[in-house]
């Protein structure tokens, strides 16, 4: 809360030192006397006294002070003393815990002292309506504050959104809030952390059903704040509040139809268009697209699921540049109009609008795979001779991974062959996703791990590239692939085992046995062993390390001196069979007795026996 914050922040410049002073008072005042607050004062100094007597009777007097001390104990949570902020901090857990938090508080004095902070200008008062709004249970916030319809008019901001979000715990008429949402916008564009403070009251307005005068001022309201955006360059990416609406899910759509219909070409429609979704009614959109159509309406048909616009879609993308607003638009609303998703060339625009072409007309035979889901997408294509997956991981709820240019965050990985996809994408995503991972993680800026969201699109990938469906983990989905591809491990084994075969099939066969078991272990062993070239040996090696089995790793093992035979591995070549020893036993297993410079065969198969007896 700003108001808190900056009373927090006055006490600690002014007072929170060695020894306190009584800091400037913060508008409009506070209702205790200026003695009062100099006991505030001098109890949160004492928190840090050397005597713990001291300190406990100035943390129990505290919490009997209550509310009005919960400033200065922000500011003591913020103090150079150590000892001090500690204190401060536990007298605030506790007194939250004990008053409001776990269990919402039901004697009449606290509520009384809350009502008279609410009504009577107290300094508290933002806070007070915050604890009502956000944390008091229904039945206490309407003894609190019976009819927050009051306060929607009050002068302090604060205050009028709290009251707004109150109107909506009551199940009040939401239609009531729309003269707040010039506020809101306003707000908005001098702060972007306010897009969360006023996510409530913003969905619930743009969820509302609205008599046609008032849709016209609403229009009014949300056209002149992104003119206002625009005009002002800020760093607000204005159809950020397309979340809103999205959020609102198709009871927003009366309000997005209406802007789509009955609005100029501009920046509101184009709002209007990207916040279309699923399940929105396309009918009347539909009919005036066949009358009419534009960019606006094919955007906001293809992001609800319907084919028809995707040629125009593709037109609206190859004209675009590609860091605007036309390219992120057209290329989403491609992928949900077509179920597809082609990969991230968000600086090629030309590429971009080549491989949707394709799709949309059918004509490329290069594509292998494409699949697009809420998670994100996957793409397998060969370009230039190479076969090449690229693997994106979507938006996060709300304010995490958030995809405001085209393209996510992708996993890139070679594949051998479609026939090989699974097994190449894969070993690529065991060996070579924790910089991708950091990344994403990043991203996400803390709110949620990255990697199970990851996971299960790469489960997707590989499932599709099997020819199965995906389990519910990437584990999962592996021994689902393993069982489909049983009975065709025996015509791969034959075909290794053929020495009058082309050696490029043979390498193929090789990777398609990374679903396989003991046996599959023992062939490609035999494989390696026959002296193949140092590619096929790297091919074998790595489907060795895929198995995983006993078998597999004692191979792996005595190969250990082929320096021949490389992969990639951190974006640099290594030798294959050493490298997938010291990853599966230093690295994954963590196993301190292992050298990660050894390449004694003898060596590496007694530290496999010793780790799988131990297993």
């Amino acid at each position: 809360m700003n108001r808190l914050a900056a009373i927090a922040l006055a006490a600690a410049l002014a007072g929170c030192r060695s020894s306190y002073e009584l800091p400037e008072e913060p508008e409009p005042g506070p209702a205790a006397s200026p003695e009062e607050n100099q006991e505030i004062v001098q109890l949160v100094a004492t928190l840090g006294a050397e005597d713990p007597k001291a300190r406990t009777g100035a943390s129990a007097r505290l919490e009997e002070i209550g509310l009005a001390a919960v400033p200065w104990l922000f500011a003591g949570a913020e103090d150079s003393d150590p000892e001090r902020a500690q204190a401060s901090r536990e007298v605030l857990a506790r007194f939250r815990r004990k008053s409001w938090e776990t269990t919402p508080p039901t004697d009449e004095e606290f509520v009384v002292r809350l009502q008279r902070s609410v009504r009577t200008g107290h300094s508290l008062r933002v806070f007070a309506f915050w604890w009502v709004a956000r944390i008091a249970r229904v039945e206490e916030a309407r003894r609190t504050i019976p009819d927050p319809g009051v306060w929607l008019r009050d002068d302090d901001p604060e205050v009028r959104r709290y009251a707004a979000v109150l109107h909506i715990r009551f199940g009040m008429d939401v239609r009531r809030l729309a003269d707040l949402l010039p506020d809101a916008l306003e707000q908005i564009l001098r702060s972007r952390g306010e897009l969360e403070e006023w996510e409530e009251v913003l969905i619930s307005l743009c969820a509302a059903t609205f008599e046609e005068a008032e849709l016209v001022k609403v229009r009014m309201d949300l056209r002149d704040f992104v003119r206002k955006a625009r005009s002002a360059d800020e760093s607000l990416a204005w159809w950020e509040v397309r979340s809103f609406f999205r959020r609102a899910g198709p009871a927003a759509e009366p309000l997005l139809r209406d802007i789509l219909l009955n609005e100029e070409p501009g920046d509101l429609r184009r709002l209007a268009a990207v916040s279309y979704g699923p399940g929105s009614r396309t009918a009347p959109l539909l009919a005036a697209w066949k009358t009419g159509p534009n960019d606006d309406l094919a955007i906001a048909l293809g992001n609800s699921g319907r084919p028809e616009p995707a040629p125009e879609l593709v037109r609206l993308l190859a004209a675009s540049k590609p860091d605007s607003l036309d390219r992120w638009a057209a290329e989403l609303a491609l992928e949900r109009a077509t179920g597809k998703w082609l990969g991230d060339a968000s600086d090629k625009t030309d590429a971009a609008a080549a491989r949707w072409r394709a799709a949309v007309e059918g004509g490329s035979k290069n594509i292998h795979l494409s699949i697009a889901c809420d998670d994100g997408g996957a793409f397998l294509a060969t370009e230039g001779g190479e076969s090449l997956w690229e693997v994106g991981v979507g938006p996060l709820d709300q304010n995490r991974i958030v995809r405001i240019v085209p393209g996510w965050a992708v996993f890139h990985a070679p594949a051998l062959d479609p026939s090989t996809a699974a097994a190449d994408l894969l070993a690529a995503w065991r060996l070579n996703n924790s910089a991708y991972l950091l990344l994403l993680d990043f991203m996400a800026m803390g709110s949620e791990s990255a990697r199970p969201r990851a996971e299960r699109m790469i489960a997707r990938a590989l499932a599709a590239a099997a020819g199965t469906q995906p389990g519910p983990t990437l584990e999962a989905t592996v021994e689902v692939i393993r069982e489909v591809r049983d009975p065709l491990n025996k015509r791969d084994r034959g075909l290794l085992a053929d020495s009058s075969a082309p050696e490029e099939e043979r390498r193929l066969a090789a990777r398609r046995l990374a679903f396989g078991g003991a046996e599959d272990a023992s062939a490609l062993a035999a494989f390696a062993a026959s002296k193949p070239s140092p590619a096929s040996r790297a091919a074998a090696y790595l489907t060795l390390f895929q198995i995983g089995d006993e078998t597999a790793f004692l191979a792996l093992a005595a190969n250990a001196a082929d320096q021949e035979a490389k992969i990639m591995y951190g974006g640099f070549p290594d030798s294959a069979a050493c490298l997938l020893l010291r990853v599966r036993f230093i690295e994954e297993r963590g196993l301190e007795e292992c050298d990660a410079n050894e390449r004694d065969p003898e060596k590496w198969a007694r530290t496999v026996r010793a780790a799988f007896a131990k297993k």
